[in-house]
């Protein structure tokens, strides 16, 4: 089969999580708006509400600090909530089991979980009643789409709560904003690593030569396209056939195959989440269209993306910000047991925003304990100024983060997964490569 078709068409040892952490510091909180509160058993299934639980909103112990983890638990985007909701559940349950906040007198974690739906014109005011009934929370993270990290900034900003997002909308850290911090990679670092393998393939003698670049109307979307086309339009030895958006929820991708098959399109960028993606792939089968994909992340690291694919979905290629088998991870035996701990747990690979939640919380937690304090201001500092030291905040390729005064981690990078036997395995850069590239 050819590279074109091969490209659209682990786990470790088990090992004990012990000394996770130099010194560290159970408890989760869920609301479309619903938030709830109790301890992070990591077990799965759904987190009972408030009423369920005889809480009532701020209701905390004095040996536990608020963490907000605030998800897309409902609407559009709820597959890669429960991915979100499950990453942080279960940093929270080994930060606890290892001592919890050291600086903090062993103080645990409390999750405060809260649906802030898939509808970002929503969140705002979700955000603002939970932050005003929770006046004792450290910090938020989760929003892991770009459109709700946007639409919530102005409030985080407005409480002057330090909050972590994996939004990678390059318009998220240059509005002057203090309190967002983001420890994943940009939409221009996708751009970046995808003409970077794109070269390597040519290289390598797999060829493509004319590009299209779809990408469905959101946030998200359109901030990757636009990177995307920056980068593509005056790349040597590349021409960009198609650039084209479509509504986000269409039912039908016929015509927008069908462009990119007249426009003679040999190598795809789709920039879209779950659906689209599965969507816009299987009417290439149906259509006998096989150009090289390299997709834009979002729905095409989603387990339910290789479940919609079946078999056709080995081979398909994305950029990505994380993924479970990259070197900074197999490299250590704390992040290796707990990638091994998330499949258990829940009985899948660890998902891209799994794992870049799951990095939120440690990195909050690891913040809280510098500071030796759950004062806003204090943790804001610690963020930018600590050099972390625990060993899960290597989980994050290509390891230890370093913010900025913007609030992006100058130390984040992209990768370029490959689905193989149904998981995305890293395979460039060769550095971080788990798995070798399929032919």
């Amino acid at each position: 089969m050819n590279m074109g078709k091969r490209l659209i068409g682990l786990l470790l040892i088990p090992i004990m999580i012990t000394s996770l952490f130099a010194g560290c510091g159970g408890a989760s909180s869920t609301t479309p708006g619903n938030t709830s509160q109790q301890p992070a058993s990591a077990q799965g299934g759904s987190v009972p509400t408030q009423a369920e639980q005889g809480l009532s909103d701020g209701s905390t112990g004095g040996d536990t600090v608020k963490i907000g983890l605030f998800a897309c638990l409902s609407g559009n985007n709820a597959d890669s909530g429960k991915i979100v909701r499950q990453g942080v559940e279960l940093a929270t349950k080994l930060v606890n089991e290892n001592g919890g906040l050291e600086n903090l007198g062993g103080a645990k974690i409390e999750l405060v979980v809260t649906d802030i739906t898939s509808d970002s014109t929503q969140v705002a005011a979700i955000v603002e009643r939970v932050l005003s009934q929770n006046p004792d929370m450290a910090c938020g993270l989760g929003f892991s789409t770009s459109g709700v990290t946007l639409a919530a900034i102005s409030v985080f900003e407005n409480y002057k709560m330090p909050f972590f997002t994996c939004g990678t909308n390059n318009d998220i850290t240059t509005k002057g904003y203090n309190y967002v911090f983001r420890n994943v990679c940009n939409g221009t670092a996708f751009s970046d690593i995808q003409l970077e393998f794109i070269r390597y393939l040519q290289n390598a003698g797999y060829g493509g030569t004319k590009l299209g670049i779809v990408y469905e109307n959101t946030a998200y979307g359109i901030s990757m396209a636009e990177s995307a086309e920056a980068k593509f339009s005056n790349a040597d030895g590349l021409e960009l056939a198609l650039y084209e958006s479509f509504s986000p929820g269409f039912s039908d991708a016929s015509s927008l195959v069908t462009k990119l098959k007249n426009a003679g399109c040999d190598i795809v960028i789709p920039c879209a989440y779950a659906n689209e993606c599965s969507l816009i792939m299987s009417t290439m089968a149906q259509m006998n269209y096989s150009p090289i994909v390299v997709g834009g992340g979002a729905g095409m690291l989603l387990p339910s993306f290789g479940v919609d694919m079946g078999e056709s979905v080995n081979g398909i290629t994305s950029a990505s910000c994380w993924n479970f088998d990259s070197t900074n991870i197999t490299n250590s035996a704390a992040c290796t047991a707990a990638v091994k701990q998330y499949e258990e747990t829940y009985g899948d690979f660890m998902a891209e925003h799994a794992g870049l939640t799951f990095s939120h919380l440690v990195a909050a937690a690891e913040a809280i304990n510098y500071a030796g304090s759950t004062d806003h201001e204090e943790i804001r500092k610690a963020i930018i100024e600590m050099t972390p030291e625990w060993e899960l905040n290597l989980i994050n390729p290509p390891g230890y983060w370093d913010f900025d005064e913007k609030g992006d981690n100058i130390n984040a990078i992209a990768l370029i997964v490959q689905w193989q036997d149904g998981r995305p395995r890293t395979v460039y850069p060769l550095e971080y490569a788990g798995a070798e590239l399929m032919q």
